[in-house]
């Protein structure tokens, strides 16, 4: 859904607000930012990588 958000804005963009900086920006958007975002994406999916999260975050944030 990452990429498929990314080139329905291209698509739906009104051609009277187009500009070569939003296509720019767009594009670095897609070919840098969610690559990158990915591994992210699917190691948080792992069971075990949730469980490390949690107990990381249950240490710095006491819960009341």
């Amino acid at each position: 859904t990452l990429f498929y958000g990314t080139i329905t804005f291209i698509y739906v963009m009104p051609k009277s607000s187009y500009s070569t900086d939003k296509n720019k920006v767009v594009s670095v958007f897609y070919t840098v930012v969610i690559p990158m975002l990915n591994p992210l994406i699917y190691s948080i999916r792992n069971k075990e990588i949730k469980e490390a999260l949690k107990r990381q975050l249950g240490r710095k944030i006491p819960s009341s």
